[in-house]
Protein backbone atom coordinates (compact mmCIF):
# COMPACT_ATOMS: atom_id res chain seq x y z
CA UNK A 1 0.00 0.00 0.00
CA UNK A 2 2.62 2.20 1.10
CA UNK A 3 4.81 1.66 -2.30
CA UNK A 4 1.34 2.19 -3.88
CA UNK A 5 1.08 5.39 -2.54
CA UNK A 6 4.77 6.54 -3.04
CA UNK A 7 4.65 5.70 -6.76
CA UNK A 8 1.18 7.85 -7.30
CA UNK A 9 3.04 10.78 -5.77
CA UNK A 10 6.13 9.99 -7.94
CA UNK A 11 4.14 10.15 -11.12
CA UNK A 12 1.85 12.72 -10.03
CA UNK A 13 5.20 15.18 -9.31
CA UNK A 14 6.12 14.13 -12.81
CA UNK A 15 3.30 14.99 -14.40
CA UNK A 16 2.78 18.51 -12.87
CA UNK A 17 6.63 19.32 -14.07
CA UNK A 18 5.67 17.87 -17.29
CA UNK A 19 2.07 19.91 -17.81
CA UNK A 20 4.02 23.45 -16.42
CA UNK A 21 7.51 22.83 -18.27
CA UNK A 22 8.83 23.86 -15.17
CA UNK A 23 11.74 23.18 -12.60
CA UNK A 24 10.76 22.59 -9.13
CA UNK A 25 12.50 24.60 -6.41
CA UNK A 26 12.20 22.53 -3.48
CA UNK A 27 13.25 25.30 -1.11
CA UNK A 28 11.47 28.44 -2.22
CA UNK A 29 8.29 26.12 -3.57
CA UNK A 30 8.19 28.45 -6.59
CA UNK A 31 7.65 27.40 -10.25
CA UNK A 32 9.40 30.83 -11.90
CA UNK A 33 12.57 28.91 -11.76
CA UNK A 34 12.24 26.92 -15.32
CA UNK A 35 14.46 26.09 -18.51
CA UNK A 36 11.71 26.30 -20.49
CA UNK A 37 10.23 29.45 -20.53
CA UNK A 38 6.52 27.66 -21.00
CA UNK A 39 4.89 30.47 -19.49
CA UNK A 40 6.15 33.16 -21.27
CA UNK A 41 4.78 31.00 -24.37
CA UNK A 42 0.69 32.46 -23.81
CA UNK A 43 1.69 35.86 -24.21
CA UNK A 44 3.67 35.00 -27.05
CA UNK A 45 0.57 33.08 -28.83
CA UNK A 46 -1.70 36.11 -27.84
CA UNK A 47 0.05 38.58 -29.58
CA UNK A 48 0.43 36.71 -32.84
CA UNK A 49 -2.93 35.97 -34.95
CA UNK A 50 -3.98 33.87 -32.15
CA UNK A 51 -4.83 31.17 -34.38
CA UNK A 52 -2.81 28.24 -33.14
CA UNK A 53 -0.55 27.41 -30.11
CA UNK A 54 2.92 27.49 -29.55
CA UNK A 55 5.36 24.74 -30.24
CA UNK A 56 9.12 25.08 -29.26
CA UNK A 57 12.03 22.63 -30.65
CA UNK A 58 13.42 20.78 -27.75
CA UNK A 59 16.77 21.05 -29.88
CA UNK A 60 19.01 24.52 -28.28
CA UNK A 61 21.65 25.97 -30.51
CA UNK A 62 24.48 26.76 -27.86
CA UNK A 63 25.90 30.03 -26.95
CA UNK A 64 29.39 31.43 -27.77
CA UNK A 65 29.92 32.82 -24.27
CA UNK A 66 29.70 31.30 -20.64
CA UNK A 67 30.24 34.27 -18.65
CA UNK A 68 27.27 36.44 -18.12
CA UNK A 69 27.19 39.96 -16.95
CA UNK A 70 24.69 41.61 -15.75
CA UNK A 71 25.35 45.35 -17.02
CA UNK A 72 23.86 45.74 -20.70
CA UNK A 73 27.15 47.62 -21.84
CA UNK A 74 29.37 44.84 -20.88
CA UNK A 75 26.89 42.17 -22.42
CA UNK A 76 28.40 40.69 -25.22
CA UNK A 77 25.35 40.41 -28.07
CA UNK A 78 25.99 37.50 -31.29
CA UNK A 79 24.35 38.10 -34.63
CA UNK A 80 20.89 35.62 -35.49
CA UNK A 81 19.36 35.17 -38.36
CA UNK A 82 16.49 33.50 -40.68
CA UNK A 83 14.55 33.89 -43.56
CA UNK A 84 15.95 37.49 -43.92
CA UNK A 85 15.68 38.16 -40.54
CA UNK A 86 18.34 39.55 -38.56
CA UNK A 87 18.77 40.51 -34.79
CA UNK A 88 21.47 40.88 -32.25
CA UNK A 89 20.46 38.87 -28.75
CA UNK A 90 23.00 38.16 -25.59
CA UNK A 91 25.40 35.68 -26.42
CA UNK A 92 24.83 34.22 -23.08
CA UNK A 93 21.64 33.11 -24.00
CA UNK A 94 19.79 29.91 -25.65
CA UNK A 95 18.06 30.29 -28.69
CA UNK A 96 15.07 27.59 -29.37
CA UNK A 97 12.99 27.63 -32.70
CA UNK A 98 9.80 27.16 -33.15
CA UNK A 99 9.66 23.83 -35.02
CA UNK A 100 8.20 23.73 -38.88
CA UNK A 101 9.07 27.07 -38.78
CA UNK A 102 9.25 29.01 -42.52
CA UNK A 103 9.44 32.17 -44.17
CA UNK A 104 5.83 33.19 -43.55
CA UNK A 105 4.98 31.65 -40.47
CA UNK A 106 7.40 30.75 -37.67
CA UNK A 107 9.05 32.44 -34.30
CA UNK A 108 11.84 31.81 -32.15
CA UNK A 109 12.83 32.52 -28.09
CA UNK A 110 16.01 33.72 -26.58
CA UNK A 111 16.11 33.11 -23.09
CA UNK A 112 18.89 32.41 -20.36
CA UNK A 113 18.80 28.91 -19.51
CA UNK A 114 17.78 29.50 -15.59
CA UNK A 115 15.84 32.47 -16.02
CA UNK A 116 12.13 33.53 -16.61
CA UNK A 117 13.38 36.34 -18.38
CA UNK A 118 13.30 35.65 -22.84
CA UNK A 119 12.56 37.77 -25.86
CA UNK A 120 10.67 36.58 -28.41
CA UNK A 121 9.96 37.35 -32.40
CA UNK A 122 7.36 35.78 -34.03
CA UNK A 123 6.36 36.25 -38.17
CA UNK A 124 3.31 35.64 -40.35
CA UNK A 125 1.77 36.15 -43.63
CA UNK A 126 1.30 40.15 -43.77
CA UNK A 127 -1.68 39.21 -46.06
CA UNK A 128 -3.36 37.26 -43.57
CA UNK A 129 -2.77 40.44 -40.40
CA UNK A 130 -4.74 43.10 -42.67
CA UNK A 131 -7.66 40.50 -43.74
CA UNK A 132 -8.57 41.20 -40.13
CA UNK A 133 -7.06 44.43 -38.89
CA UNK A 134 -6.92 47.27 -40.29
CA UNK A 135 -3.46 48.15 -39.55
CA UNK A 136 -0.08 46.93 -37.18
CA UNK A 137 -2.06 49.11 -34.27
CA UNK A 138 -5.11 47.73 -34.56
CA UNK A 139 -3.30 43.92 -34.32
CA UNK A 140 -1.63 45.23 -31.17
CA UNK A 141 -4.85 46.34 -29.47
CA UNK A 142 -6.56 43.37 -30.44
CA UNK A 143 -3.83 41.41 -29.00
CA UNK A 144 -4.39 43.69 -25.96
CA UNK A 145 -7.97 42.60 -25.64
CA UNK A 146 -7.45 39.34 -25.75
CA UNK A 147 -5.06 39.08 -23.09
CA UNK A 148 -7.38 40.50 -20.74
CA UNK A 149 -9.96 38.17 -21.82
CA UNK A 150 -8.33 35.28 -21.78
CA UNK A 151 -9.49 33.61 -18.37
CA UNK A 152 -6.01 32.27 -16.96
CA UNK A 153 -4.37 36.28 -17.14
CA UNK A 154 -7.76 38.29 -16.56
CA UNK A 155 -8.61 36.19 -13.14
CA UNK A 156 -5.40 37.57 -11.89
CA UNK A 157 -5.18 40.83 -13.59
CA UNK A 158 -3.92 42.58 -16.42
CA UNK A 159 -2.57 46.14 -16.16
CA UNK A 160 -1.64 48.29 -18.80
CA UNK A 161 1.26 50.83 -17.85
CA UNK A 162 1.96 52.66 -21.39
CA UNK A 163 1.86 52.75 -25.35
CA UNK A 164 3.58 54.28 -27.91
CA UNK A 165 4.16 55.04 -31.40
CA UNK A 166 7.91 54.02 -32.73
CA UNK A 167 10.02 53.33 -35.44
CA UNK A 168 11.75 49.87 -36.14
CA UNK A 169 13.69 49.33 -39.36
CA UNK A 170 12.20 51.94 -41.20
CA UNK A 171 8.67 50.96 -40.40
CA UNK A 172 6.13 52.77 -38.10
CA UNK A 173 5.85 50.12 -35.26
CA UNK A 174 3.40 49.91 -31.85
CA UNK A 175 4.38 48.85 -28.32
CA UNK A 176 1.87 47.51 -25.62
CA UNK A 177 3.88 47.69 -22.27
CA UNK A 178 1.92 46.00 -19.43
CA UNK A 179 1.78 43.85 -16.35
CA UNK A 180 -0.08 40.41 -15.90
CA UNK A 181 -0.46 37.66 -13.20
CA UNK A 182 -0.29 34.09 -14.10
CA UNK A 183 -1.32 31.38 -11.64
CA UNK A 184 -0.15 27.82 -12.33
CA UNK A 185 -3.37 26.01 -12.50
CA UNK A 186 -1.93 22.55 -13.23
CA UNK A 187 -2.17 22.68 -9.13
CA UNK A 188 -4.51 20.43 -7.19
CA UNK A 189 -5.91 23.97 -5.72
CA UNK A 190 -5.62 26.78 -8.03
CA UNK A 191 -7.31 29.46 -6.05
CA UNK A 192 -4.90 28.58 -3.25
CA UNK A 193 -1.62 29.00 -5.88
CA UNK A 194 0.55 32.41 -5.58
CA UNK A 195 0.48 34.13 -8.95
CA UNK A 196 3.77 34.86 -10.97
CA UNK A 197 4.07 38.86 -12.28
CA UNK A 198 5.53 39.48 -15.38
CA UNK A 199 6.16 42.98 -16.86
CA UNK A 200 5.62 42.22 -20.92
CA UNK A 201 6.70 44.85 -23.91
CA UNK A 202 4.94 43.20 -26.94
CA UNK A 203 5.66 45.45 -30.13
CA UNK A 204 4.04 45.35 -33.67
CA UNK A 205 5.22 45.96 -37.08
CA UNK A 206 4.10 45.53 -40.49
CA UNK A 207 6.79 45.02 -43.19
CA UNK A 208 5.66 45.79 -47.02
CA UNK A 209 8.65 45.20 -48.11
CA UNK A 210 9.18 41.25 -46.99
CA UNK A 211 5.09 40.90 -47.15
CA UNK A 212 5.39 39.77 -43.44
CA UNK A 213 4.08 40.63 -40.15
CA UNK A 214 6.34 40.54 -36.79
CA UNK A 215 5.68 40.83 -33.56
CA UNK A 216 8.56 41.07 -31.08
CA UNK A 217 7.99 40.18 -26.99
CA UNK A 218 10.31 40.81 -24.04
CA UNK A 219 8.73 38.88 -20.96
CA UNK A 220 10.18 38.78 -17.44
CA UNK A 221 9.73 39.68 -13.73
CA UNK A 222 9.26 43.35 -13.10
CA UNK A 223 12.20 43.38 -10.67
CA UNK A 224 14.45 42.54 -13.74
CA UNK A 225 12.29 44.92 -16.12
CA UNK A 226 15.13 47.64 -16.75
CA UNK A 227 17.63 44.59 -17.44
CA UNK A 228 15.81 43.51 -19.76
CA UNK A 229 13.73 46.07 -21.37
CA UNK A 230 17.62 47.43 -22.21
CA UNK A 231 18.47 44.42 -24.02
CA UNK A 232 15.21 43.88 -25.82
CA UNK A 233 15.73 48.05 -27.25
CA UNK A 234 18.89 46.10 -28.23
CA UNK A 235 17.30 43.78 -30.52
CA UNK A 236 14.98 46.25 -32.23
CA UNK A 237 17.61 48.64 -32.83
CA UNK A 238 19.63 46.01 -34.39
CA UNK A 239 16.27 43.98 -36.41
CA UNK A 240 16.56 43.94 -39.99
CA UNK A 241 13.42 42.45 -41.22
CA UNK A 242 14.14 42.46 -45.22
CA UNK A 243 17.03 43.12 -47.47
Amino acid sequence: MKASKRLWKVLRTKTQRKNSGATYDRKSKSRYRRGNNHLHLGFCWLCTLGTKRLSVDDRLIPSLFSKFKHSVNDLRFSNFSIYDIETKYPSEWEVRLKQGSKKDDGSVIFCPSKSPQCIYIGWGELAKAKSRFGSHKEQAEDSLKRMVKEKKHSRMGVSLLGQRTLIVNGHEAFENHFKAITGDYHMVLPFFTKGIEHEVHSVFLHCEDSGRFLVLVADGPPEDSNELNDMFQQTLDSLRCHI
